[in-house]
């Protein structure tokens, strides 16, 4: 997911860097990932550090020369409930107590998507540029940059930038009032390698930096400077995978992997370690795609928040996603269309940082 205090990526930090390869992006899928990023960054970084198992990562064996790239337009349906991300709807601008978990919100929104690739003659380097708002369950959008190379039969090295955006609550923790919202930007870079030396083997790290634009949590509470800086949520973030990827036929892949992040936010009452494990699965038929993912992680925060008598946020999260894509639909072979659900859940110690997401997506795209 991306850095989601509390509920998947919606608490404020990043999570992984989504890198997209060709095939990936020409299926379009929407909401899993086999590098480890990231539901909402507990959840959000496990949502996006899976957020796309067999896509972002996938390794595409044929490369044409020259440029490609594809369109598309999907529509997203969600249900969220966050205290700390500004939604859709807004319904949550104003909370009356920090002792219950937040109120769900219902929203639709459209998912434009794109991408654009070079493939450099005679080198096996493709260059990449994309826009993946689909990963931010609508709610901001991801620029990926960068290349990848296929070192023959030593396997599928992917390298990339990526920055994103998110409206979040300056002061999440404010009561009877309406709150205001800032902006939450992520950079960062990531490095992937799919079958490493030949091998089933594959491995992914990324790193990201973390800025908010106006941080004031506890202000309302009237919370000591002091302990004021100890819920800031700007600073750092690592995410790492290590996988392997079992091909049960020739139609059939089925990943196990461990995934870790570490959060160094510079509030020690919001930094956290999270390890756990994921598995993706992925199927191929003719112009049938079928990708689904499942992750299971524990997250554990370095101090105690002190607006909750020093108990500290540690969570269970769980994150379900399936994606079926079908290339070729109305006889056009460049055009495909997807179909996505999504179901993550953060069962946090403070009922404040608990955390849900469902979703449905659906959408076409035009390969170029």
């Amino acid at each position: 997911m991306k850095q989601y205090y509390g509920v998947f990526s919606f608490a404020g930090g990043a999570g992984r860097t989504a890198i997209p390869s060709r095939q990936s992006e020409r299926l379009i899928i929407s909401e899993q990932k086999r590098q480890g990023s990231p539901l909402m960054k507990k959840l959000a970084s496990t949502l996006m550090m899976m957020v796309a198992p067999g896509l972002v990562w996938a390794a595409d064996a044929a490369q044409p020369d020259g440029w490609s790239g594809s369109i598309g337009l999907g529509l997203g349906f969600y249900q969220v409930s966050s205290n700390f991300v500004k939604s859709q709807n807004d319904n949550r601008k104003t909370i009356t107590t920090l002792n219950q978990q937040p109120a769900s919100d219902d929203y639709a929104t459209a998912l434009p998507r794109g991408s654009l690739f070079y493939s450099i003659p005679g080198s096996q380097t493709q260059l990449f540029f994309g826009l993946a708002p689909v990963e931010k369950l609508g709610l901001g959008s991801a620029l990926q940059l960068g290349a990848r190379h296929r070192f023959d039969d030593q396997g599928l090295l992917t390298a990339g930038f990526t920055y994103d955006q998110q409206e979040v609550w300056t002061d999440p923790y404010a009561l009877n009032v309406a709150r205001s919202d800032t902006k939450l930007k992520t950079s960062g870079f990531g490095v992937n390698w799919d079958g490493i030396l030949g091998t089933g083997v594959t491995a992914g790290v990324s790193y990201n930096h973390i800025t908010l634009g106006q941080e004031s949590s506890g202000q309302a509470a009237g919370l000591s400077a002091a302990d004021q800086n100890r819920l800031r949520r700007s600073g750092s973030s690592v995410d790492a995978q290590l996988g392997y990827a079992f091909k049960l036929d020739g139609s059939q892949t089925l990943t196990p992997a461990l995934i870790y992040g570490k959060n160094n936010a510079d509030g020690d009452a919001m930094r956290f370690k999270r390890a756990g494990v994921k598995l993706d699965y992925e199927w191929k038929a003719g112009a049938n795609v079928l990708q689904a993912s499942l992750a299971a992680t524990k997250t554990r925060y370095d101090a105690g928040n002190p607006l909750f008598a020093g108990a500290k946020a540690d969570s269970s999260d769980l994150l379900a996603s399936a994606t079926y894509i079908r290339n070729g639909i109305w006889g056009y072979k460049p055009v495909s269309a997807y179909a996505s659900l999504l179901y993550g859940k953060s069962d946090s110690d403070i009922a404040f940082f608990y955390g849900k997401v469902g979703a449905v997506n659906v959408g076409v795209s035009y390969n170029f």
